[in-house]
Order: structure tokens, then sequence, then C-alpha cells
């Protein structure tokens, strides 16, 4: 299936081609990451995809089988069209997302996030991805804020410098 990518050039072709045969000191960095975006997000689903050409491929995960973690693709495609952090509190409520084949499918998403990993021509070369079974539960009080946290601001440059001097190891 072609999935809608970035419009880069290369849509992140050379960059990942980097990150394709990722080390162990690389692996274990990814599955470093999704851990720590379990605990920040307070989800229970973590995936790290890397774009190449028409293709996402997942780096890193935890919280679904692989055969689940595949059925996010065309969601995580369409969150590489966003440049920045999205958050999408409830699958079933935004026009968006509520028809996708992982929020309507298997694995059923209500929730997620997701953060884009550029390099620092800003090039988009995959996703940090969040998300959970069940969306978020509003605060009751007045200004109320939903009980998952927005993902925090974070530099994706900075995590790919890390990917790359990890590769040179």
């Amino acid at each position: 299936m072609k999935l809608p990518l970035p419009d880069h050039p290369s849509n992140g072709k050379d960059e990942t081609c980097q990150y394709r045969t990722l080390d162990g000191g690389v692996r274990d960095f990814l599955d470093d990451l999704v851990q720590l975006a379990i605990v920040v997000s307070d989800t229970p689903i973590a995936l790290v995809w890397l774009l190449n050409d028409d293709r996402l491929h997942i780096q890193a995960g935890a919280g679904l089988e692989m055969e689940d973690a595949l059925h996010c693709a065309p969601l995580c495609s369409e969150c590489l069209l966003h440049s920045s952090p999205l958050v999408v509190a409830d699958t079933h409520t935004d026009q968006r997302f509520a028809l996708n084949p992982a929020v309507i499918g298997t694995p059923q998403l209500r929730f997620f996030a997701h953060v884009p990993l550029l390099v620092s021509g800003g090039q988009t070369i995959g996703t940090l991805f969040v998300a959970d079974w069940v969306p978020p539960i509003a605060d009751d009080t007045p200004g109320g804020s939903p009980t998952k946290p927005e993902p925090p601001d974070c530099q994706p440059t900075r995590t790919t410098t890390q990917l790359k001097s990890l590769g040179r190891r």
C-alpha cells in the first residue's frame, strides 16, 4: 500500500538509509526511548518508525504484537504529514482519524500522540508514536485537563544526533 508521506525531495530516504542497519547500541537506545515514552506519556504502547521511500519500518516498539503494530502504519504515515507533535485525545471524535483502520479495526486505538523525528535540515525521517486503547479521562474541575499529558517539548534533532553518534561506534 502506498502511504501518504511528508513532502520532502527524498522523503527521508538519504538520512533513513543511515539507520536501516542499526547496530546494537542504536537499537538499545531506541528500546530505551520507547520505554521512556511509555512512562512519560502514561500509555501502554510506543513505537519508533523510520521512513524509507514509501515504507515505514518499525525500529523499536512495545505494547503491541508485530501484526497489530503493522496495522498502525496508515495512522503513523498520516502523522508524518505533520511537522510538529500531534495529540489526538479521542480518535472516535476526531474526523481525521475516526475511520482509520487502526481505530475501527485492530488494534482499536482511542488515544495517540506522535513526535516527528527530524534531522538538522528539518527533514522527517520517522516518528515516535504512543497510543492507548482508552481515551484520557477529563478532569471535571473548571479548566481541568485530560489525565494523559501532552508530549514533552523535546528536540527531535538532538535525538537524531544521538542516533548518529551511536551508529558511528
